[in-house]
């Protein structure tokens, strides 16, 4: 009977070590990891920031609704508030259209929405790296063969004493 309920004990043992390998890391990251918008399915999380899938910040359904003056306009398709477009016009004006710019990698910012890759890490825009992989696929095999071998062994010698 204990040789039973030890085999079982190293099985779970072996079973949430996977899980814990094998789970996506969209605890701590708040979603899932994504290199652009496409790789986010989950509509709730529909946008790409910092590679992680987030939920949209702000929605907006019109130019009122923007309260970032970096993002004073309303995408009406998307729901997002997005930078001011210059447009061409047919005549020429005596004064410049002014167009919020967003700041290249490398200037400063006070926060990410003011930054092109949407990133400010301590008041400098930052390009967007992807996480790495906690694991590649082979060092998981490695990994679930020596959880099973160490398992295996345990057993083994717990035979052998009783």
């Amino acid at each position: 009977m204990r040789a039973q309920s030890y085999r079982t004990w190293v099985v779970g043992v072996v079973v949430i070590t996977c899980w814990y390998v094998l789970a996506p890391t969209t605890a701590s990251a708040g979603g899932n990891p994504c290199t652009s918008d496409a790789d986010c399915l989950d509509p709730s999380r529909p946008v790409c920031v910092n590679g992680f899938c987030q939920p949209l910040e702000e929605q907006c359904q019109s130019d009122a609704d923007c309260l970032d003056p970096l993002l004073p306009v309303c995408d009406t398709t998307s729901g997002l508030c997005i930078a001011m477009q210059a447009t061409p016009t047919a005549t020429a004006t005596a004064t410049p259209t002014a167009t919020a710019t967003l700041v290249p990698d490398g200037g400063s910012c006070s926060n990410a929405s003011e930054c092109e890759s949407g990133f400010c890490d301590g008041g400098t825009c930052a390009e967007v790296t992807s996480p790495a992989p906690a694991i590649s696929g082979t060092g998981l095999y490695f990994a679930a063969a020596t959880l099973v071998l160490v398992g295996s062994i345990a057993t083994i010698r717990r035979r052998r004493r009783t």
